[in-house]
């Protein structure tokens, strides 16, 4: 369920460091090219990112997505690997589905904060994440860039203590 949805955020609006990170690294090339694409990211400007980032591919033909690229902390966090899997293959993700059609459709970034992760069957207290899309040489959108944090349930805290 999400919790907060903020369209093309304000940096002080991204309560993580690790998210605004990438934001303002999208925000960079986004400015230096006019628009961001996957040309413009290397594995060097985005390395300590990359264990919570995910590249998801859109075909552009049917609509669909895929993950390309997935990162290792990502992975282990929701606890499989779905790199190479079409993102309607899997259980529980219309929401997801709508929030990646969202940057399809807008042509900018988002920030969210979510209080369940129903996709993936595990028990978060949260999770943000930073989604911004990637775009082709016709500057249409056909792939989408993610960096997430994860928090687990920890009853001593409540969700105040975050912000």
């Amino acid at each position: 369920m999400v919790s907060e949805f903020i369209e093309d955020p304000e940096i002080d609006q991204i309560p993580f460091e690790s998210l605004k990170n990438v934001y303002q690294t999208w925000q960079k090339i986004s400015v230096e090219h006019g628009h961001a694409a996957r040309k413009h990211l290397s594995p060097a400007v985005l390395k300590d990112h990359l264990p919570y980032l995910s590249l998801i591919d859109r075909d552009v033909d049917t609509g669909r997505f895929k993950v390309r690229l997935i990162g290792t902390r990502y992975s282990e966090a929701i606890g499989f690997e779905t790199t190479g899997v079409w993102i309607d293959e899997l259980p529980n993700t219309e929401a997801l589905q709508a929030r990646f059609q969202w940057l399809v459709d807008n042509k900018k970034p988002y920030y969210a904060y979510l209080d369940e992760m129903q996709w993936a069957g595990k028990d978060y207290r949260h999770y943000g994440v930073i989604g911004c899309p990637l775009f082709d040489i016709n500057q249409e959108v056909n792939m989408l860039l993610f960096c997430v944090t994860f928090e687990r349930i920890d009853s001593k805290r409540d969700m105040n203590s975050l912000f």
